[in-house]
């Protein structure tokens, strides 16, 4: 297999003049079109020829041609930005403009006394956040947000020695004995649709085929993370860094394992099931009440990169007290790969020590866990609830525990966390309240009406359909109503799906199992084995149960 490193890497660089993608002797018309066309060949060449001279770190490892071709344009991309939006059937069958004009004259002209007035504040922030959630902004825009992860510092020496020792103390409680899962199990779990990072930036389920053999020789590579995006709403753009695909293999032999054992955990209902997150915040609220304590819904900025190293391995203590002995020196490895591993951006490979990378398997349960261990050390919590960098918690003063956030690096956001000597609270971008307390006593939670319309409209990516068994009829009409499904418990909610449907009759058609079937692999494919189903509509093999589903086929009856 041909190679690129320090001796071919100016062939590698002559083979980009002759691409036939860009050369500017394949294209044809008229002589204005044709000198454009030149013009863009030659920039594009003249950028992918200066990123190269950027990534000399490639002359480290041995790299398929096609591998470094992926790498440039995904750096490209990076260096670019987007402002193209992607908008679903829906939106382009009334416009954007439309759907929320609609919507708006609905809601505004119902009774607004079923409404609490933070849930009204909710829905019109999200009103205000309306618009593409595909804007990407350039590397000069951004660059400043990667450079945060590698602004660490080390604690206090007294802060880290209590919370290792926490961590070690809550570890050895839960009395496990864990072994990890087999490679070939772990394998089975991986992504098959996203970019399986280096070496092959191919698809994971190309990745897959490579030979165990072969997988587990990468191991020593050292290879870097590669810089992704990941967009939001209000041109909002994530960085994400993608692990290279032996450790995402080497991650997900333990991590199999930790999430089957946290699901068991009452702080963890988040990932066990939508129900088992209501009953839980149910019973904050309910002890809040009971005590006369407050609710903190609390919120971070910047979470995973103030995550300094000395909390990442507070929780990797945790982890391995969870497994035999004879693992935790590879649990060491993972730890250590974990908070140094490098990543590639446009600029060249940029290494040290830094905070929480996105991509990891480990991400989520870093960060869940090192806010548990966080809070442990803070004396008259009644109860709480953790998910990542969210977290609700039954506390005497919530100033308090955010300045106890703050003493060990975290970031509170004081603004946009809420405080409520009320019950009422905000948890994985749900509301809740005791005003809507269910008939068993459970409180539901309220998805913001806004919120649903702005994902039912607008797309952070292009969805690609070819081969998944589906038509994009069935794919759309499926992926409505598992957003619709997460406003169930909204006072709005039957007027909301009416509208929805209104606008759009296919949402009424009556799914066989075969679409329903595929719809599903298509979401399995792109998440992998390792979904968390938090939200209502997540749990797509059971959406002949939704309400919204009910609710559509009576539309459709009638």
């Amino acid at each position: 297999m041909e190679i690129i490193n320090s001796n071919n890497i100016a062939s590698f660089q002559a083979s980009i003049n002759q691409d036939p993608d860009i050369n500017s002797d394949a294209l044809i018309g008229s002589s204005r079109t044709a000198r454009r066309n030149r013009n863009r060949s030659r920039s594009r060449r003249k950028k992918r020829e200066q990123l190269l001279a950027q990534h000399k770190w490639m002359d480290r490892f041995e790299l398929p041609p096609n591998a470094v071709n992926s790498l440039l344009t995904i750096l490209n991309g990076v260096v670019e930005g987007s402002d193209r939006p992607f908008i679903t059937p829906i939106g382009m069958k009334h416009s954007p403009e439309v759907l929320m004009q609609g919507w708006t004259e609905i809601y505004e002209s119902l009774d607004h006394e079923a409404l609490t007035p933070t849930l009204i504040e909710i829905e019109n922030q999200n009103k205000e956040k309306y618009g593409p959630r595909s804007i990407q902004k350039p590397w000069s825009e951004r660059k400043g947000s990667v450079e945060e992860y590698f602004a660490v510092s080390e604690l206090e020496p007294r802060l880290k020695e209590e919370i290792i020792k926490v961590a070690i103390d809550e570890g050895n409680k839960q009395n496990r004995q864990f072994r990890p899962v087999s490679r070939e199990n772990a394998l089975s779990h991986l992504k098959n649709q996203t970019n399986s990072g280096l070496p092959l930036m191919k698809a994971g389920k190309y990745a897959k085929q490579t030979p165990m053999d072969d997988l587990i020789a990468q191991e020593g590579m050292d290879y870097p993370c590669v810089l992704f995006t990941r967009t939001q709403e209000q041109g909002k753009t994530r960085n994400v860094w993608g692990f290279p695909f032996i450790w995402k293999l080497l991650e997900q032999e333990f991590y199999q394992v930790l999430l089957n054992h946290q699901r068991q955990l009452h702080w963890r209902a988040a990932i066990l099931h939508p129900d088992a997150v209501d009953k839980e915040v149910t019973a904050c609220i309910d002890k809040a009440i009971a005590t006369g304590d407050q609710i903190l819904s609390v919120d971070f900025s910047a979470y995973d990169a103030s995550i300094v190293p000395d909390l990442q391995l507070a929780a990797f203590e945790y982890i391995k007290r969870l497994f035999r002995k004879e693992y935790w020196a590879r649990i060491d490895s993972i730890a250590h790969n974990f908070g140094n591993i490098g990543i590639i951006t446009p600029e060249g490979l940029r290494e040290g020590p830094h905070g929480v990378p996105s991509g990891s398997t480990f991400t989520n349960e870093i960060d869940s866990i090192v806010q548990f261990i966080i809070q442990h050390l803070y004396k008259g919590i009644k109860n709480f609830n953790i998910q990542g960098d969210d977290g609700i918690y039954v506390v005497p003063s919530a100033a308090g525990l955010m300045e106890h956030f703050i003493k060990y690096g975290l970031e509170v956001n004081k603004s946009k966390s809420l405080v409520s000597d009320d019950g009422e609270g905000l948890y994985l971008q749900k509301y809740y309240h005791p005003k809507y307390r269910q008939e068993n006593g459970v409180i539901g939670g309220i998805y913001s009406t806004y919120r649903a319309l702005l994902r039912l409209v607008y797309q952070e990516r292009f969805t690609q359909l070819e081969d998944s068994g589906i038509t994009a009829d069935d794919y759309y009409a499926i992926r409505s109503i598992t957003i619709m499904e997460n406003c169930k418990f909204h006072p709005y909610f039957e007027e909301f799906v009416k509208y929805m449907y209104d606008m759009d009759k296919r949402l009424g058609k009556e799914f066989d199992q075969i679409t329903i079937d595929a719809y599903v692999r298509k979401i399995s494919d792109s998440i992998g084995g390792r979904v968390m189903k938090n939200q209502y509509g997540d749990d797509i093999s059971g959406i002949k149960q939704f309400e919204v589903y009910k609710l559509l086929r009576k539309l459709e009856q009638t």
